[in-house]
């Protein structure tokens, strides 16, 4: 735990883009090319932050896409003025202490490790942007009736999660909690990026 910690302290002090207002400004406002940005900028050092922990590339790169996931999520809780880079690394060492708790424990009770896939595939090397559309609104109509509510308000009805919050008579923490578990239901079922859905899907 006491590496875990240093290491974090050490990446706290890398220098990032995360200081930049008007990027973080537009993310705040939806811009998926800020966000673009900032993800292509930003990711090998924080793939480098959980790959260092786990020594294991697939986790790493989940652990680490979706924290951006949440980012996205949670846009409009951003501040301009403040760097979010701690909270970024604090989601992802979070993630990776529960991970490590998980594989402990599990290790313990002698239940084996859950086989893990490389990596996501690229999406284009499969089925294209408008099949991939289609597919999502198959999975979309199979998700409890709560969850996919609320993802269609956000992605069909651009609504914002403040707005999705107030018409359903649910706290913004929910909304953005049915969002995140739809958007981990869509990842897994089409096994392609998070950031390839974000950008392209969304």
């Amino acid at each position: 735990m006491l590496f875990l910690l240093l290491l974090l302290i050490k990446y706290l002090r890398t220098p990032m883009i995360f200081y930049d207002k008007k990027l973080l400004q537009g993310i705040k406002d939806g811009d998926k090319e800020c966000f673009r940005k900032l993800f292509e900028e930003n990711y090998d050092v924080y793939y480098s932050f959980a790959k260092g922990l786990l020594k294991n590339n697939a986790i790493a790169e989940d652990i680490v896409q979706d924290a951006f996931m949440k980012l996205w999520i949670r846009r409009e809780n951003v501040n301009p003025e403040v760097s979010v880079n701690s909270y970024v690394l604090v989601m992802i060492r979070n993630s990776i202490y529960n991970y490590m708790r998980l594989r402990w424990n599990s290790q313990c009770a002698g239940i084996p490790d859950a086989n893990i896939e490389d990596g996501a595939i690229a999406a284009d090397e499969k089925i294209s942007v408008d099949e991939m559309k289609e597919r999502i609104g198959h999975i979309v109509e199979g998700m409890p009736s709560r969850r996919r509510q609320v993802f269609e308000m956000s992605r069909m009805g651009n609504m914002t999660n403040e707005e999705i919050s107030q018409k359903m008579g649910i706290s913004r923490r929910t909304v953005e909690k049915h969002i995140e578990l739809a958007l981990r239901q869509i990842k897994k079922a089409l096994h392609v990026s998070m950031f390839f859905i974000i950008m392209n899907l969304l």
